[in-house]
């Protein structure tokens, strides 16, 4: 599998390959035009009210890093979707214990792990995975840091822009 493809100004910092002003220009005029507005960030109807709530939750941190656009929606849907289902089975895990009684057909009686702790596990996993998507685990950050420029504000430049 090859390399994940990085913004030009990303790669110029890094080094790496060297590229020419006009190919620079180029990449830039492209991913400015490959931006996605903002606008339209709320919770799908089919996410329950809990749902709902850890997603307004997260938009509004979100929201300080400019990160989130309106294709992206869903995606924290399903992670905030994930995150709820998660915190049922580990309720249910509290209130009932890991294990089980199971009778088989035989009418033998074993004890068996508790199904929500499988339901836990796949949740547990779906969170982790679009953890790093939206940058909430340290090492994530770390990673959205490098590709995400951070420009001191110059009082000239707010007062008479940066032509």
């Amino acid at each position: 599998m090859g390399r994940r493809a990085k913004s030009i100004d990303l790669a110029v910092i890094q080094g790496g390959k060297h590229y020419t002003k006009k190919e620079i220009q180029k990449r830039q005029k492209n991913e400015q035009n490959l931006k996605v507005a903002s606008n339209k960030i709320r919770p799908p109807k089919w996410l329950s009210k809990e749902a709902k709530k850890e997603f307004r939750k997260l938009v509004k941190e979100l929201e300080v890093i400019e990160l989130l656009t309106n294709i992206d929606v869903h995606t924290l849907a399903v992670y905030c979707d994930a995150v709820v289902k998660y915190a049922e089975a580990t309720q249910q895990l509290d209130e009932e214990g890991l294990t089980t009684e199971y009778t088989n057909k035989a009418g033998a009686t074993n004890t068996i792990q508790h199904p929500a702790v499988g339901i836990a596990t796949k949740y547990a996993t779906i969170i982790r995975q679009f953890c790093t998507e939206f940058g909430f685990s340290p090492s994530s950050r770390a990673k959205l840091a490098i590709n995400k420029e951070v420009k001191a504000k110059d009082p000239f430049e707010e007062k008479f822009g940066d032509a």
